[in-house]
């Protein structure tokens, strides 16, 4: 007897062995297990980016308020917009995914299917996220340098610094996320395919 009945929420899939019998074995409770603890993981993950991104948001207000010089205004006004950007962006990348599957496999697969398409869609944002993000640098040479224009060879050095620090944060925020991002159109394809399978068989 198979323990997925204990589970809350999980199909029941003794009903459906004969659909797969012609083709590559599917494991479906372990597919309904995953589901559900992406379930779980994706709105605590949501979770703490909306709340780094609020936070952010928050000190960049900050900035603002005090209005010291204008370049802490534009640089508080920028930082503002890109956390709050940041944070509509990951609620955008994961819509379609929040659900649980109905009682059968169809509708695990398919909601399983958003999911990988919101696990690229994230991916894809981070890469664009990195555009603006790249405007920090310039506003922090300017408020770092208490607003003034002037371009010294001193402040020269300390740019090219930062412009190599820029680049090194970047790449680690890019690079890692490359293998996560060809795994979900890996899984994309095949679960197309089980979809297109299942739909077959009804």
């Amino acid at each position: 007897m198979s323990d997925s009945k204990n589970i809350p929420n999980q199909p029941d899939w003794e009903d459906l062995k004969d659909i797969w019998q012609d083709s590559p074995p599917v494991d479906m409770e372990k597919m309904a297990r995953n589901a559900r603890f992406v379930w779980w993981r994706m709105r605590i993950i949501t979770f703490v980016e909306l709340c780094i991104c609020v936070a952010g948001a928050a000190v960049f207000a900050f900035a603002i308020y005090q209005h010291q010089t204008l370049a802490r205004a534009i640089f508080g006004l920028f930082g503002v917009c890109f956390c709050l950007g940041g944070g509509y962006g990951c609620l955008w990348a994961r819509r379609g995914a929040w659900g649980r599957a109905e009682g059968d496999a169809l509708s695990l697969v398919q909601l399983q299917i958003q999911r990988a398409r919101a696990g690229i869609r994230y991916v894809q944002i981070n890469c664009w996220m990195v555009l603006p993000a790249l405007g920090i640098l310039p506003l922090s040479f300017w408020v770092m340098n208490d607003g003034t224009r002037e371009f010294s060879v001193e402040r020269a050095d300390n740019f090219y610094i930062a412009l190599a620090v820029a680049g090194a944060v970047v790449v680690a925020s890019v690079v890692p996320l490359l293998p996560y991002y060809f795994k979900k159109k890996r899984e994309l394809v095949e679960l197309e395919a089980l979809r297109r399978q299942l739909s077959e068989d009804d």
